[in-house]
């Protein structure tokens, strides 16, 4: 696993993340669409590969900490279906964000 080692790294790396997690709804959604639009699917999907991909290969470069197989086989079968459910409620959300936008006009 590789770790950030710097503060001005990890603000970085965090800033990033706000803007790109604060950004795709209103990219995603669109004004003629429902909430469970095909953008908003391909979006979970890609979002979705990239992060299994990511995980495999980021994940098992460097040797600061486990690798992303040896953490995923300790991981416990409850700790995955939380993990899992708290993914879901996530997306729904996400995809109530994503409809409200569609319908206020605002996209």
């Amino acid at each position: 696993m590789t770790l950030p080692h710097s503060y001005g790294l990890v603000l970085m790396l965090t800033i990033l993340t706000m803007i790109c997690w604060g950004s795709w709804a209103t990219f995603s959604s669109s004004p003629k669409a429902g909430a469970l639009n095909c953008s908003t699917m391909t979006t979970r999907s890609v979002v979705a590969l990239g992060a299994a991909l990511a995980g495999l290969t980021f994940g098992t470069w460097g040797s600061d900490g486990f690798q992303f197989l040896d953490d995923l086989s300790r991981a416990g079968t409850n700790n995955i279906l939380c993990g899992f459910l708290g993914g879901v409620v996530f997306n729904l959300s996400n995809i109530l964000v994503v409809g409200a936008i569609a319908v206020a006009g605002m996209g």
